[in-house]
């Protein structure tokens, strides 16, 4: 677009296509309101969801905002979960205006406050220990995948924008006199009652690669379908190997949380059928013998996990050896290279491999151990290792 001989602006494919995109929906969608933001009356879900404790403390984030000329909101998956009738606590909240002054603006509260000027991000901790999250409503650049992103303050529009799916794109007011107004731009609510993952633009899962695991494990998780562009985007994203350049820590980081899932087996059988496996630890197999080890793990510990020892946060890595257990040992080696694990972590998978024959013969035959040759087989064992061989073996004494 040109004023005489000066450029005022540039109208993209994906703005006429998105200008025309109510013409080509489906008919039933046709039907409802295409007007946006979509706004709706959320005070009483967080009336009946919310505990009184994160109520009044929402109340004084949102009067600690307007006091200073802000504008605060709640924001990502507390608002999903509110809508799904599911438990979640963890606060995250946007400010219109200067959030690191926000966040400054508590140290007289006796809150300790840990600020990232470069992203304009923070956390508030208060003194019982309650964590908040804060940031300011900003707009990110991407000089090419998988940049550490340029920031710079803008709307609640374009901060909502720049998330990675739109169920995970609205924001509720915390703020006077909107308080409990939901405000959705790009159809979350609606992709929730029809129970869709969508992206917000075709570029998202080249901008962070890591939605694709996300994405699955949204999917399993809230028990959603992958929207049909959606899914091509992933794919292509696979193809392309970008999952391949992820670092080893946020791999890792991404692993650990799907492996924490309540039940992670319908994800990892995903990411197998999706070929993120095999980009991530190329030549790996995850056959019927991992498969199975993986499944029973994850019904262990949702069934017992209140009998389990401490796992010291290292429950995760039975089910990366479970994971990896099929392949040849330089595939497996190569894997635990890439995942970014610590010393004594490669030890536990090394072990979980490299030792199940061993106790199975210890422990597994016809006459079964008594209690005290247990006691000491296993003394010095780590129990991720233990849990691991008691889901891997077939021998019923182990």
């Amino acid at each position: 677009m040109v004023d005489g001989r000066r450029i005022v602006g540039i109208i993209t494919r994906t703005d006429l296509v998105k200008a025309l995109y109510p013409l080509s929906l489906p008919r039933e969608d046709q039907a409802g309101p295409m007007t946006m933001p979509w706004t709706e009356d959320a005070e009483p879900l967080l009336e009946e969801r919310l505990p009184e404790s994160a109520k009044l403390l929402l109340c004084s984030l949102g009067d600690r905002a307007e006091k200073l000329g802000m504008r605060a909101y709640i924001v990502g998956g507390l608002v999903r979960d509110l809508f799904l009738g599911r438990d979640n606590l963890d606060l995250d909240i946007v400010i219109e205006g200067d959030a690191l002054r926000f966040l400054k603006s508590w140290a007289k509260d006796g809150c300790r406050i840990s600020i990232h000027e470069r992203y304009k991000t923070g956390t508030l901790i208060f003194p019982d220990g309650r964590k908040v999250d804060v940031a300011t409503a900003r707009r990110e650049f991407y000089e090419f995948p998988l940049a550490s992103p340029q920031v710079m303050s803008d709307s609640l529009k374009h901060d909502l924008y720049r998330r990675d799916f739109t169920v995970n794109a609205m924001a509720i007011s915390i703020s006077e006199p909107t308080w409990g107004i939901l405000v959705d731009f790009f159809g979350g609510r609606r992709d929730l009652e029809k129970k869709t993952l969508k992206v917000l633009h075709n570029l998202s899962f080249v901008e962070d690669p890591t939605r694709v695991i996300r994405a699955i494990r949204l999917e399993q998780r809230l028990d959603l379908s992958i929207e049909d562009n959606t899914l091509r985007l992933l794919r292509s994203c696979v193809r392309g190997g970008l999952l391949a350049r992820l670092s080893g820590f946020r791999l890792r980081s991404e692993l650990e949380l799907s492996f924490t899932e309540r039940l992670p087996y319908g994800g990892a059988c995903r990411m197998e059928e999706l070929g993120v496996w095999e980009v991530l630890f190329p030549g790996n197999h995850f056959g019927s013998i991992g498969r199975r080890t993986f499944r029973r793990l994850g019904v262990f510990r949702a069934r017992i996990s209140k009998d389990f020892p401490d796992f010291r946060g290292r429950g995760w890595l039975g089910f990366l050896a479970a994971l990896l257990m099929e392949s040849p040992e330089n595939i497996r080696l190569s894997a635990l290279n890439r995942v970014n694990l610590s010393e004594a972590e490669r030890g536990i998978v090394v072990k979980c491999f490299s030792e199940l024959r061993a106790i199975e013969h210890a422990l597994g035959g016809r006459i079964g151990p008594s209690n005290s040759e247990i006691v000491v087989c296993l003394r010095e064992v780590n129990p991720v290792a233990a849990l691991f061989w008691s889901a891997a073996t077939e021998r019923s004494r182990v």
